[in-house]
């Protein structure tokens, strides 16, 4: 499992963390591993074996909040248990979270791939970026570099080249599970405090398609679920959206 994969680190550790007898599974015999297995877990839930697998491997990393409920109940969550595992699932970045590198999630987690489909693009401009705001004399930055050279092939790749880009403006595109491709324009700007933090806005053209896929986040982030109306009208100028 990748550092960077919160969400199925905590769901293999939960599940690890079962007892099968709870349920009326044997827990002797030939099992590998203690706890339950996956394909049981999916049963226990209600959900498919392979939805399960690809939550536990970061493939998938936006369930909605009645598949969040129903692994819940599977493994005894209380209040505060179910509140994490409600942070770990995000709404447009899973990678945004207070104690994560977002570049190590871009480079190491294969899930970021699927949220980018221009990729390659978006990973020279990552490393750009960072050419441009680190300060080449900072022990975090030569480990975290160290990191990505070793094991990233593409980083390596990207950092060898040298190039530098400042974090300005510029268009970001997203293929996100539940809503579909999608574009939003970004504007950076450094805070005056000398701390050295930069704060980015993202918006979206308001009465567009874009728009309409910010507002169905928002919408599933809160609730779990999508505005029916709201999801007709969205598939109906996009054919491609899967629902």
């Amino acid at each position: 499992m990748s550092s960077s994969n919160t969400l199925g680190d905590f769901l293999r550790t939960r599940r690890a963390g079962s007892r099968p007898d709870d349920f009326g599974m044997p827990s002797g015999g030939r099992r590998r591993v203690p706890g339950l297995r996956r394909e049981e877990v999916a049963v226990l839930a209600g959900m498919s074996t392979d939805y399960y697998v690809r939550l536990e491997r970061g493939r998938e990393r936006n369930p909605s909040d009645e598949v969040l409920g129903a692994l819940g109940r599977v493994f005894g969550l209380d209040g505060d248990g179910m509140a994490y595992l409600r942070r770990l699932a995000g709404a447009i970045h899973p990678g945004l979270a207070r104690d994560r590198n977002l570049l190590r999630s871009f480079f190491l987690d294969a899930g970021e791939r699927d949220l980018f489909p221009q990729w390659e693009q978006a990973a020279r401009t990552a490393v750009a970026w960072l050419r441009a705001e680190a300060d080449p004399d900072s022990v975090r930055l030569a480990s975290l570099v160290g990191e990505l050279t070793l094991k990233s092939h593409d980083f390596a790749r990207f950092w060898a080249r040298h190039d530098v880009r400042a974090r300005s403006t510029g268009r970001k595109t997203f293929r996100h599970p539940v809503v579909g491709e999608f574009a939003v324009d970004y504007e950076t700007f450094r805070l005056e405090d000398g701390s050295g933090h930069t704060l980015t806005v993202y918006h979206a053209e308001p009465g567009g398609p874009d728009a309409d896929a910010l507002a169905l986040l928002s919408s599933h982030a809160v609730t779990g679920r999508l505005p029916s109306q709201t999801v007709a009208s969205r598939v109906e100028r996009r054919p491609d959206v899967q629902v």
